[in-house]
């Protein structure tokens, strides 16, 4: 006996197929302190990753935790270090991390984490918990980070903003010298992306705690050649970077209370690792049994 047409709707996915086995990870709708979001590269098309710190009182040390591998504490260890060689520019207190101890956790402990681009999400992670200053959800970033405060290259960038619009971030900051990748990634993938080149860590202070975002014009990629400029989507929206003068640093972090907390400091490390994709980077995920 021949049979009719079955149709299946989103409603009854569930019904035919069994409860969901991949769940989306949302991201926060709220602004919070110590929690910035990051760009991971996954063979499934990128992901956004949380970085959350908290500080407490303690014997001044840095501990890190979610399964960290070796180049992303290296990555943890440099922002701090930068940041407190650098305290007035993000407008802290010089001795900040006396007694206090620093905790770096991302989520999803069972899944290994590696790779060095997600130094600039825990540069500003340790800025917005040290600061005491939310910082916006609706911001993501990637980047391996330098001593010197520099911003540099990283890959997956396609991955990555394709993770940035799957979980509607609207704006990404990417470090400068891939702006010229731009170019070669579809205009669907930027469409609606607000993506921001940096050349310094402090560059990132006004979009990630300010209002800059909502005031900066926005405008199509520069620094690409004449001869590709053609190929180059409108719907994508960059903001060429600009060097931002001490005080107008100083100004981005101007309400971050230097008195909210003491300080905290590097002489021990705790032991783990995640996965963020630097110039070099892949992600594997691995669920323990």
């Amino acid at each position: 006996k021949e049979r009719g047409a079955i149709t299946v709707d989103a409603e009854q996915l569930e019904k035919y197929l069994g409860v969901t086995k991949l769940r989306k990870r949302e991201k926060e709708k709220a602004k919070r302190v110590g929690s910035v979001i990051g760009l991971a590269w996954t063979d499934s098309g990128g992901d956004i990753l949380s970085v959350d710190v908290t500080i407490m009182k303690g014997s001044e040390k840095l501990t890190l935790t979610g399964q960290l591998g070796d180049i992303m504490k290296e990555s943890a260890q440099a922002a701090l270090s930068y940041i407190r060689s650098n305290t007035k520019k993000f407008g802290l207190k010089e001795d900040f991390y006396k007694g206090r101890e620093i905790h770096i956790h991302l989520p999803e402990g069972a899944i290994p984490k590696d790779g060095p681009s997600a130094g600039i999400t825990l540069s500003m992670a340790i800025v917005s918990a040290v600061g005491n200053k939310p910082a916006s959800p609706d911001v993501a970033m990637t980047g391996e980070i330098t001593l010197r405060g520099n911003v540099l290259p990283i890959g997956g960038l396609n991955e990555k903003l394709l993770a940035a619009k799957r979980n509607e971030i609207s704006t990404v900051l990417i470090p400068k010298e891939n702006e010229k990748d731009l170019v070669e990634i579809q205009a669907k993938v930027k469409e609606g992306l607000t993506i921001i080149p940096i050349e310094r860590i402090e560059e990132a202070l006004p979009y990630v705690f300010g209002n800059k975002i909502q005031k900066a014009k926005r405008s199509p990629a520069r620094n690409i050649p004449l001869a590709r400029q053609a190929h180059a989507p409108s719907a994508c929206r960059t903001l060429e970077t600009h060097r931002h003068s001490h005080a107008a640093v100083l100004g981005a972090a101007r309400s971050f209370d230097d008195s909210a907390f003491p300080s905290v400091s590097l002489s021990e490390q705790a032991r783990t690792v995640p996965t963020f994709v630097g110039s070099q980077e892949r992600s594997e995920e691995h669920t323990s049994e």
